[in-house]
């Protein structure tokens, strides 16, 4: 009896520990953005964060002042917030600007992409994650 009540708690705790990121807002900083859209791959130095939410994603520049507000349109994959490799993805757009933000962790490396089409333009930004805090 015991063992079983061990069993039943310990499993409860790891659903509950594990839950996906969509169901937090999350602050995700990154000191390194790779513009690889440019004819050159362009450092973009200097602190900048992510805040994921349920319908949203704000990118904020070091200083904190907002670049991009973008609305969630759909959300595919999962990523829980334990140490397991995974990928989600957002279809997001503002304004006349539309494209995607894929937070993937391989071998509990977090990587962040931001692909848009500005324009019929394409851009893609890759952020090297320094650090996440659930909020």
């Amino acid at each position: 009896m015991k063992f079983s009540f061990t069993v039943i708690l310990f499993l409860v705790c790891t659903a509950s520990y594990s839950q996906d990121y969509t169901d937090h807002v999350i602050r995700w900083h990154s000191e390194l953005v790779m513009n690889m859209s440019a004819t050159k791959n362009v450092e973009l130095n200097g602190s900048t964060l992510l805040f994921t939410r349920k319908e949203q994603i704000e990118w904020r520049d070091g200083r904190g002042k907002v670049v991009h507000t973008f609305s969630i349109q759909e959300t595919t994959g999962t990523l829980s917030d334990n140490a397991a490799d995974g990928q989600i993805t957002y279809q997001v757009f503002e304004d006349k600007v539309k494209g995607t933000v894929t937070i993937s962790r391989t071998n509990q490396r977090e990587t962040i992409r931001v692909f848009l089409l500005v324009d019929s333009r394409p851009e893609t930004f890759d952020f090297l994650v320094k650090s996440k805090v659930v909020l």
